[in-house]
């Protein structure tokens, strides 16, 4: 995955909050992520749909990860709303026990906070994605 555009230290108060993320799925993505967290080693949520055919086409994939250690994956195939060359929007909204994920098409995926973060100081989207528009609203 080529990396994207991270930003950190800017500490946001997560269970007050929702990021909304809008942009493009490049024509030729065999997947993005969007990453999470308190750093990069320590991430609340590591949101990753897979349009390649050799790994696990249409499928998005969650994770989380702390002090460098990997959680246990969770796949999402039911619902998968993205297409290469596609727009999207992704709203994240953060509760004390769980991450949920709002799709386009209203889907959502819901995924525990593991990790219990209270304060976002990390994201990273890297990937076929380009970011048009990143909001932080209150929830």
């Amino acid at each position: 995955v080529e990396p994207g555009p991270v930003a950190n230290q800017q500490p946001v108060q997560i269970s007050e909050h929702m990021v909304q993320l809008k942009g493009r799925i490049l024509p030729d993505a065999k997947e993005f992520v969007v990453k999470l967290g308190q750093d990069p080693e320590n991430l609340v949520l590591h949101f990753n749909p897979h349009f390649d055919p050799q790994k696990c086409r249409n499928t998005i994939v969650c994770n989380s990860k702390e002090n460098g250690l990997w959680g246990e994956e969770e796949e999402s195939i039911s619902k998968f709303s993205f297409e290469q060359g596609g727009r999207v929007q992704l709203s994240f909204t953060f509760l004390p026990s769980e991450i949920k994920v709002l799709l386009d098409d209203d889907h959502e995926i819901s995924f525990p906070n593991w990790l219990g973060l209270r304060v976002l100081k990390y994201m990273a989207v890297e990937g076929g994605f380009r970011i048009r528009a990143l909001r932080f609203l209150e929830s």
